[in-house]
């Protein structure tokens, strides 16, 4: 579960686990969300609904949630303001592959480091890391009419990154993130939002 806003138009990497493992774009192929479950052409999918595309780039707020399979591709989902997309379609169903790296935010992981031409470009805020699926109810409490909310109570959360001046967890687990880069904090009030900053990972990265 994330909240994130952009402007960029082509090729658009939000998080990974590693090189193509458990990842989500923007605008990866013709426009459309897409999700890596492993590296062969039968481990990626992605969402061919039109109210999907505009709000990729558009330049305002929305909240994304993306539930990965570890098993079927296909069975991979999206919500885009509390109204899910269901699954993902995609040209095979075989094992998609084992997650290899820590979890990455605001770029795809490529190896040793992240690079600047893997980097998200645009803001990301309150990015909430699940160890189950989310049920429609929970994802429509999340979204809550377009207000966030303080989510560090609900259960089987693993790791919630708020980027308010810092990437700190502020689940129970204390995974605290590592700045890969230069991504940048920019001051701006946010509805529903804590006045404070965002992170623009324009030319980095945060790691678990």
């Amino acid at each position: 579960s994330f909240w994130a806003k952009s402007s960029k138009t082509t090729l658009n990497p939000v998080f990974s686990h590693g090189h193509e493992r458990g990842a989500f774009w923007f605008n990866k192929l013709a426009s459309k969300p897409y999700v890596y479950t492993g590296a062969s052409a039968n481990h990626r999918g992605s969402w061919s609904d039109s109210a999907l595309t505009t709000p990729q780039d558009d330049g305002n707020w929305h909240h994304w949630v993306v539930y990965l399979d570890a098993s079927s591709t296909t069975d991979c989902k999206l919500w885009l303001d509390g109204v899910p997309y269901g699954g993902a379609s995609t040209s095979g169903a075989s094992t998609p592959s084992a997650y290899t790296e820590e979890l990455v935010i605001g770029a795809e992981f490529t190896g040793a480091s992240t690079s600047a031409g893997d980097c998200f470009v645009g803001e990301l805020r309150d990015f909430a890391w699940f160890d189950t699926e989310l049920s429609n109810t929970s994802v429509t409490a999340i979204y809550n009419n377009g207000i966030p909310s303080d989510i560090s109570g609900l259960s089987n959360l693993q790791g919630y990154w708020r980027f308010i001046n810092n990437v700190n967890d502020s689940s129970s687990n204390t995974n605290t993130g590592t700045i890969e880069g230069s991504p940048t904090y920019e001051t701006e009030s946010i509805p529903g939002f804590v006045p404070g900053m965002k992170v623009t990972g324009a030319r980095g990265g945060i790691e678990d």
